[in-house]
């Protein structure tokens, strides 16, 4: 039996973007609202990460990031804002 290699491991980050109509489709997910893009973390291997509102998928979610100096209760949100598309009043 071979052993699988591990998508994630030791992969760097391409980019982080939001999703595609396509990927949008195939998780069954309808496009967000014009404040939201759900979020995916793309690794160069092509491995794509995407956040998720629970275990079964049943819409886009947040990813909460803390800094390696420990669980303080101090973090961020990582997600990604469409470019607004008014103009300044």
């Amino acid at each position: 039996m071979t052993k699988r290699k591990d998508p994630i491991i030791g992969q760097k980050v391409k980019q982080i973007r939001g999703l595609t109509a396509e990927e949008l489709e195939v998780l069954g997910w309808e496009e967000a609202p014009p404040f939201e893009v759900a979020t995916g973390v793309e690794l160069e291997n092509g491995t794509l990460l995407v956040m998720s509102r629970d275990a079964e998928g049943n819409g886009p979610g947040e990813l909460f990031a803390f800094e390696s100096a420990g669980w303080d209760g101090e973090g961020f949100v990582l997600h990604i804002r469409p470019p607004r598309e008014q103009k300044p009043c």
